[in-house]
């Protein structure tokens, strides 16, 4: 499940951040690992800044170690 933003939702409005139930359970149901990206902190409110500082996150039976990916994707030389 896609995780939003909530860039233009009212101050009022908040998701907690990381895996939902869906991702855990779809994770253990296929024995794969899951990798999100999601804002860091516990929990975003509405009228947040797009930009705000992302982690990733690993979970699931297969878990790979907590990296921030695009640092392995767009590694400079």
């Amino acid at each position: 499940m896609e995780k939003q933003p909530l860039v233009f939702d009212k101050k009022t409005t908040s998701r907690i951040t990381g895996p939902s139930q869906c991702d855990l359970d779809l994770a253990q149901s296929y024995n794969l690992p899951g990798i999100l990206r999601d804002y860091k902190g516990p929990e975003i409110t509405g009228g947040h800044d797009i930009n705000d500082s992302y982690k990733d996150i690993t979970f699931g039976p297969t878990k790979r170690p907590d990296i921030q990916y695009n640092d392995v994707i767009y590694k400079k030389t």
